[in-house]
């Protein structure tokens, strides 16, 4: 029977390159196939191979993703390396695998790293003023001019302050490090309109203490803000902690103990005359705060520089992250 017989009837042939074809990434035993004869088959024209369950195109050599074009539109997503091999047959070739990595980036784009700006140096000292207060007493010389609070504690303040704005009660806790370096603050209860006791053993697990934060809300006098009181600073002598926190209207302030002010209350307490030191502190305060003739916030802001300044603690104060020195043995 021809060949165009056998076709018309049903039957399936298949010429002897085809079938030397199907054993390529299979079972080549017995067979005749060389590596030479590979490569001269490669440089053949396109034959189609007909069996009973697929029609397959066989590829010979590397293809160029242009002639995918005959079976995919190239400006629609690439299809993954399995439809091409079921497609054209026989192992996925170097335009397959190309195309499969096409496919893998559509599906699973690469993450673009943007480099970031580096941080101004200025901003970089300011973050590093903070820890430096923060972690330790230091010398009131080697105080820093400016510092910036971290964004935690930013907020965690703000939110401090709008309770106590709406409440018209004190609100505030304790300023805490957790074991990973972070800042956060504990909120605690027990304020009224006027005053604001923090529980000093609320610490958690892994936690360090830095300093009491609250808050003055001023507004049933008529007021949006003001800064620490006498007894807010005289406490500091029975406290230990670096720092002491106020936020008042859209003002935050901070005071930093220094190794001067622990040696002046180590002094105090060996001679058994603590109690002077916190009268002599009143005093230092409460003389400039009536000696300024002004309205009360800048009355408040008298008492507290006259204090720090006699008393070596420093005095910062802003709004938002950055806080700047305004108050110390070395402002004038």
């Amino acid at each position: 029977m021809s060949e165009p017989e056998r076709r018309s009837s049903g039957e399936v042939t298949t010429s002897p390159s085809c079938a030397a074809d199907t054993t390529i990434g299979g079972d080549v035993s017995g067979s005749d196939v060389t590596f030479e004869s590979m490569q001269a088959r490669a440089s053949e024209p396109h034959e189609t191979c007909s069996s009973q369950h697929a029609t397959a195109e066989l590829v010979r050599g590397p293809v160029d993703l242009s002639t995918k074009k005959e079976h995919f539109d190239l400006d629609s997503p690439a299809p993954p390396v399995t439809t091409l091999v079921n497609t054209l047959g026989g192992m996925p070739t170097a335009s397959d695998q190309a195309y499969g990595a096409l496919d893998s980036h559509a599906r699973h784009p690469s993450p673009v790293r943007v480099a970031e700006a580096p941080m101004p140096v200025d901003r970089r000292r300011k973050i590093a003023g903070f820890e430096q207060i923060a972690r330790g007493h230091l010398r009131e010389a080697g105080a820093p001019e400016a510092i910036e609070l971290p964004v935690s504690l930013v907020d965690a303040l703000e939110k401090a302050w709008k309770d106590a704005d709406a409440s018209q009660v004190e609100t505030g806790g304790n300023v805490v490090r957790t074991y990973g370096g972070t800042y956060k603050l504990r909120r605690s209860e027990g304020g009224t309109n006027r005053l604001f006791e923090a529980d000093e053993h609320d610490v958690g697990w892994g936690e360090t203490m830095i300093g009491i934060a609250h808050t003055h809300p001023y507004r049933k006098e008529g007021l949006d803000h003001g800064t620490f009181s006498d007894g807010d600073i005289v406490n500091l002598v029975d406290e230990s902690e670096p720092l002491k926190f106020l936020r008042s209207g859209p003002f935050t302030y901070a005071i930093a103990r220094t190794k001067e002010f622990e040696a002046l209350v180590k002094r105090h307490e060996q001679a058994q005359r603590i109690d002077d030191l916190k009268k002599a502190m009143k005093k230092s305060y409460n003389d400039a705060f009536s000696a300024f003739h002004g309205a009360f916030p800048d009355q408040l802001e008298a008492g507290v520089n006259a204090i720090c300044k006699q008393f070596h603690l420093v005095y910062y104060q802003g709004q938002g992250a950055e806080l700047r020195r305004v108050g110390g043995p070395s402002i004038q």
